[in-house]
């Protein structure tokens, strides 16, 4: 008799350990870096503008698709850089999969990999 109620525990003990694998539906922190520090960073989605972080070190919110993100950053007396951010598979292989089968019933089957340090270069004299 007292093996049923053990079981249930047991059972709703292990749902309680697969949900805390997923992460919720929604938007997602990127963190971009760069060396230096102190540049503009502009971040785009498939051409769309996602948002613009003025003076790096920051933060954009995102929601997690499976296109990437292009992030442009500009800062004085530097060359342009552009860094395409590729979107992966949300908690993938990392589980077996289970992560993945989570994160997709919560709506989340894509993820940034984050933080992002973009590092900008000098022009070179007589280039």
């Amino acid at each position: 008799m007292l093996a049923r109620p053990i079981k249930t525990a047991a059972a709703c003990f292990a749902l309680m350990l697969l949900g805390a694998c997923a992460s919720r539906g929604g938007e997602q922190e990127v963190a971009i870096n760069t060396v230096p520090p102190g540049a503009i960073c502009e971040v785009e989605r498939a051409g769309l503008a996602m948002g613009r972080i003025e003076s790096t070190p920051g933060v954009i919110a995102v929601k997690p698709e499976r296109e990437g993100l292009t992030i442009a950053c500009r800062k004085q007396g530097f060359i342009k850089t552009i860094f395409f951010d590729k979107a992966e598979p949300a908690n993938g292989l990392s589980n077996g999969g289970i992560g993945f089968a989570m994160n997709a019933i919560a709506g989340q089957k894509w993820a940034y990999p984050s933080p992002v340090t973009i590092t900008l270069l000098k022009p070179v004299a007589g280039y």
